[in-house]
Formats: structure tokens, C-alpha cells, sequence
């Protein structure tokens, strides 16, 4: 079976569809009977379009390809895909990030997040007229989906019209680089014993103001023995907040914007607890990734977080900002509590893996060559 895979988005920050693809591909490449082409389809015509080579390993790959998105923008990069498709000739073609980016015998793509479309509210204008300009052709052009929860196949089921017995449900699970480098990672330096801890974008959907609004309500003692700690890019919609938050303007809150694995590992393995009040999320892979390396973990009730989380966590409404500092309260002053949600965490995490992912991905190829 000869796969073509689209892993141009390896090339973005590691984490969301960017990892998922990492992980999908290591895991997949030991597989018998798998011909998997990956960048090397078409790296070779980027190349020869920019009039470079190359030149060896992973980081000349990457400097390259990040220079051809911005150089040619992705319309130039379609075609390219579509040329290398050609050359190929991929008994499928495998776009991880639900908008295929080239034609073939057969296509599956992997649905991650359908918010864009169900809560169009919560991203920029230009990403929802993407989305609404080519998700409408999406049941014509792909022969199967992939769901990473049952929220987002519910989704693509409601707002895209996609049969629901052409779409399964795959689960991902937390980056292997993240575990491995936790294993190996420092205490972060300048960070105080205890401290709650979100990870993600700055973005409404997130639903940072709310979590501000809960930390503020906390008392002064509490607050000034722990901290809370924010990390992650910024997003859209929340400029003035991300300027704030960069000038240390609410008291008792760090902001230290996006961090690479290896540093992201060890503040993670040190919280004392993580938040994730997030209005929706299609899969919710941060919290899962705390949960593995043992830290407890409050979590919305909202999108797919229950399913993904399970029992595990301590489960909170979203627009309930007083529920929220309840439940930060309890787990700090609660050991017993706290130790609880982080044995449990542990276990359940441990259910998910990448080699379960690969084999339902595998699964899922052969239902679409059908």
C-alpha cells in the first residue's frame, strides 16, 4: 500500500495538527506492507523551484519549507503537492489537517476541530472563509474521514452532512517527544514550587479571561503563594490581553509565550495543578499530556474534554468562574485529593497510545481503498 501523507504541517510548532503528524508518521513507518512518501515527494520540487538544494538533515528541510510557504504561499505549494501526487501515484493520498491539498485515487483526511465552523465567533474572519469556502466540496472530494473524538464526528456529521458510517473515530494520544523529554527535563528555573499551569493558544476560545477572573478571586495569601502560570503563542481577538499579561499587569500571573518541547516538559512535570477551561475543543491534548506526566487536571465540561478525560479529572462549566476557584482551592488544599486526580490521570492516559492510533489509522486506509 503506497501512501502519500502530507506532513508539511510537521513543519509548524510542534504541538496540535503539526504533532499529531509527527507521531502518526514515526508510528506508522514500522508498519509491514506500508509504503509511506512523506516530504520526501516533495522536497525535491520545492528545491528546484527556489533553486536550492536541500542541503542535509531535518533542519535544512525545515529553514527550506518554512521558506517556500512564505515565499509562494500555500495556493503554489497545492500545485506542487498536486505535481508530486502525480509522480507518486499513491494508492491514497492522507491530509491530516482536514482541507486536502491534492487530488489522488482516493483520499482521507483527519478532522480535528470543526469550531471554526460550529462557533465561527471564536476565530479570525479569514480563517472561517477558508473553512466555509472548501469544507462545503469536502464529501465530494474525500472518500473517508477520520475523527480524532466522537464530538468532531458529531460535528462532521451535523454541520458537513458526512454519512457517519464513513467516518471513524481515532484517538490520539500525548507526544511521545513531550514524555521522553519530561524524563529528562530540569526543574524550570525562576518558576516557585507551586503553581497552577495552562497551556495553548491565547485565543477566545480558550477562555482566558475567565480563567483570570477566577485566579483574581482567589485570596491575596493564596495567589501570592501560587502563582499562575500561562504558556502558549498568541492567538487572535485578545491583543489588548496578550499586552497585559506581557507587561505584568495582572498580579500573581506570568505569561512566558510559547515554549519548545524540551523546556515545556519540565514546567509542566512541576504544577501543581493544570487548568483548561476552554469554551471547545475537538480532541483537548494538553490536559491529557499533564495527565500523563502525573499532574492533576481541571478541565471544561465542553467539546470533547469529557470524552477525552475521562473521570480523571475535575470537571468544571466553563462560564462558571467561582466553580473554577473552588476547585483550584480544594486541589492545592486538598493533598489527598490532588494525589488522587494525579494517580488517576496517570492510569487513564496510559490507555491512550500511538500505536493504537496507527493501527485504527491503518484500519481506516483500508476501508477507504475499499
Amino acid at each position: 500500500m503506497k501512501i502519500l501523507f502530507n506532513d508539511l504541517v510537521r513543519f509548524r510548532e510542534r504541538s496540535g495538527v503539526g504533532g499529531y503528524a509527527e507521531e502518526l508518521v514515526s508510528a506508522l513507518a514500522y508498519r509491514s506492507g506500508l509504503e509511506l512518501i512523506s516530504q520526501t515527494a516533495w522536497g525535491q520540487p520545492i528545491a528546484r523551484l527556489m533553486k536550492q538544494s536541500l542541503g542535509e538533515g531535518r533542519a535544512a528541510q525545515t529553514s527550506l519549507l518554512k521558506k517556500a510557504l512564505k515565499t509562494f504561499g500555500h495556493q503554489a505549494l497545492d500545485r506542487i503537492l498536486s505535481s508530486a501526487t502525480r509522480l507518486s501515484q499513491p494508492d491514497l493520498y492522507h491530509e491530516p489537517d482536514l482541507i486536502p491539498s491534492a487530488r489522488a485515487r482516493r483520499v482521507i483526511v483527519t478532522a480535528h476541530d470543526l469550531s471554526v465552523l460550529r462557533f465561527p465567533e471564536w476565530h479570525p474572519p479569514h480563517r472561517v472563509e477558508y473553512h466555509r469556502l472548501h469544507t462545503g466540496q469536502l464529501r465530494s472530494q474525500v472518500d473517508r474521514f477520520i475523527a480524532n473524538s466522537t464530538q468532531t464526528k458529531t460535528d462532521l456529521i451535523e454541520l458537513l452532512g458526512i454519512p457517519s458510517d464513513h467516518i471513524d473515530v481515532v484517538l490520539l494520544a500525548p507526544r511521545r517527544s513531550l514524555l521522553a523529554a519530561a524524563e529528562f527535563a530540569l526543574p524550570p528555573l525562576a518558576l516557585p514550587d507551586r503553581y497552577f499551569l495552562y497551556t495553548g493558544t491565547i485565543e477566545p476560545r480558550k477562555n482566558i479571561p475567565g480563567l483570570l477572573e477566577a485566579y483574581r478571586s482567589l485570596p491575596g495569601t493564596f495567589r501570592k503563594n501560587t502563582p499562575l502560570i500561562l504558556v502558549g503563542g498568541a492567538g487572535w481577538g485578545l491583543d489588548t490581553l496578550v499586552e497585559d499579561l506581557r507587561n505584568g499587569s495582572h498580579k500573581g500571573v506570568r505569561y512566558l509565550g510559547y515554549r519548545p518541547d524540551h523546556e515545556l516538559a519540565g514546567i509542566l512535570s512541576g504544577a501543581a495543578a493544570f487548568l483548561y477551561p476552554s469554551f471547545f475543543e475537538g480532541f483537548g491534548l494538553p490536559p491529557l499530556e499533564a495527565m500523563a506526566l502525573g499532574v492533576p487536571v481541571i478541565a471544561s465540561e465542553r467539546g470533547s474534554l469529557k470524552e477525552v478525560l475521562g473521570s480523571a479529572a475535575v470537571i468544571i462549566d466553563p462560564d462558571n468562574p467561582q466553580q473554577l476557584a473552588q476547585a483550584m482551592i480544594k486541589m492545592i488544599e486538598d493533598p489527598s485529593h490532588r494525589q488522587s486526580h494525579s494517580d488517576a490521570g496517570r492510569i487513564w492516559a496510559a490507555t491512550f497510545s500511538w500505536e493504537r492510533t496507527a493501527e485504527q489509522t491503518w484500519e481506516s486506509y483500508g476501508k477507504a481503498l475499499k
